[in-house]
């Protein structure tokens, strides 16, 4: 029944791009779906997209990812995205936020635009949605399309995430200058960061829902780990 399913050895670490590319190079059909081994499906997930490229004309569709388990960290995982989603509709694009952990593109877009660039984890998603953003294609957002993601077990697995997202969006911002992003211009700046970070949190707070409240500490820790990041790649490039 899975003869279709291979292995491959990964004792290299060669990374989660190189492997997304090998697997576009072993793909048979015109679609190709990617999804990521944290993720569960569900039974209906490839008929979804299927569904969503015959109704749309894009050439990359992506779907939305919720929490897998719905504890602390997942539950602010999930108020994270929820920002995100409700910014970007159905035919609009959202190539900042395309995540590969449930994605579908057809063939022709690697063709066109190239695989996905390795050694860059964790920005080949950010990286390829801006190369496709550049170019003008744009990604469209089916939220019929779901798969659910286990989140960090521990705050700092959490925070090490929140980190090296941050870094690496600074990294990709000298190949793409438009590319939203925090900055630090003057010493000034990062005096006032822990004050920066303080009324981030209560701008989000004002959205929390009930029940909600306990992820406080995971949306300031959040923007910690972003401003520890914003600072280490500032001083590097001095």
């Amino acid at each position: 029944k899975w003869n279709f399913l291979f292995s491959i050895d990964n004792t290299a670490q060669r990374g989660l791009s190189y492997f997304g590319n090998l697997g576009i190079k072993q793909a048979k059909r015109e679609i190709i779906d990617f999804i990521d081994d944290d993720c569960v499906a569900p039974a209906n997930w490839l008929s979804q997209i299927d569904k969503s490229h015959q109704k749309y004309s894009s050439y990359v569709i992506g779907g939305i990812v919720k929490s897998l388990h719905k504890n602390g960290i997942g539950i602010f995982r999930d108020f994270q995205r929820r920002f995100m989603y409700s910014k970007n509709r159905i035919n609009r694009s959202f190539y900042y936020f395309l995540l590969t952990s449930n994605l579908s593109c057809k063939r022709d877009v690697f063709k066109t635009y190239g695989a996905f660039a390795e050694g860059m984890f964790p920005g080949e998603d950010i990286d390829f949605g801006m190369r496709l953003e550049k170019a003008g294609n744009p990604i469209l957002l089916d939220r019929s399309i779901k798969v659910y993601h286990a989140e960090q077990k521990t705050v700092s697995q959490l925070y090490q995430k929140s980190f090296s997202y941050g870094y690496c969006v600074h990294t990709l911002k000298k190949n793409y200058p438009h590319l939203p992003t925090k900055s630090v211009s003057t010493f000034f700046d990062l005096l006032v960061l822990p004050l920066i970070a303080v009324s981030s949190f209560l701008s989000k707070l004002f959205f929390l829902k009930r029940n909600e409240w306990n992820i406080f500490l995971l949306i300031l820790l959040d923007e910690i780990a972003h401003r520890h990041a914003l600072i280490k790649a500032y001083f590097e490039s001095l």
